[in-house]
């Protein structure tokens, strides 16, 4: 079986001593009759915090996994899906969702290595992500707006039509 450093997640020979990678001190190896040592609870991710996280703001179940990248492709695969029909948004969205449990799940059953992911990373991913989502808000209403000023209609003129309607079809 592959050892896994504590601290970065690298894989590592089962014979040494310290991670190549971080240089972190690793447990001593495991002989083959003994049991496996139990995880540290700094070695566990919640799947519902994954999940949560994921339904609430596209990728940041990702990016509570450690996996920032994949984190800022699904959110904007999620916000670009949005703007092309909808359905393409809903389903990059679905799919992030899925990951995040799921990887969370194989992490804790020690299938695939631990990542740890700093707070400060999971702050910024909420902080760009409202910026991201403020901004697209705002350009959707200029647009919007400068379709309808295009298109002729005042909101006083919508207004006045739409009253004629409803006093045509003799509710007023």
């Amino acid at each position: 079986m592959t050892r896994f450093c504590n601290t970065c997640g690298a894989p590592v020979p089962e014979t040494a001593k310290f991670c190549n990678e971080c240089g972190a001190r690793l447990p001593g190896p495991v002989s083959p009759g003994q049991p496996e040592p139990a995880q540290d609870a700094g070695g566990q991710k919640s799947t519902f915090l994954a999940l949560a996280g994921s339904t609430f703001v596209p990728g940041l179940g990702q990016v509570y996994e450690g996996n920032i990248l994949r984190g800022y492709l699904v959110f904007l695969g999620t916000i670009f899906g949005f703007f092309l029909f909808i359905v393409p948004g809903l389903v990059i969205w679905l799919y992030g969702i899925y990951d995040a449990y799921s990887t969370a799940d194989r992490m804790n059953s020690g299938t695939i290595p631990f990542r740890p992911a700093p707070a400060l990373h999971m702050v910024i991913f909420v902080v760009v992500a409202i910026i991201v989502a403020i901004v697209t808000f705002i350009a959707i209403m200029y647009l919007v707006f400068s379709l309808a000023g295009q298109s002729g209609l005042s909101s006083t003129q919508g207004n006045t039509d739409i009253t004629n309607l409803i006093r045509q079809a003799g509710v007023i």
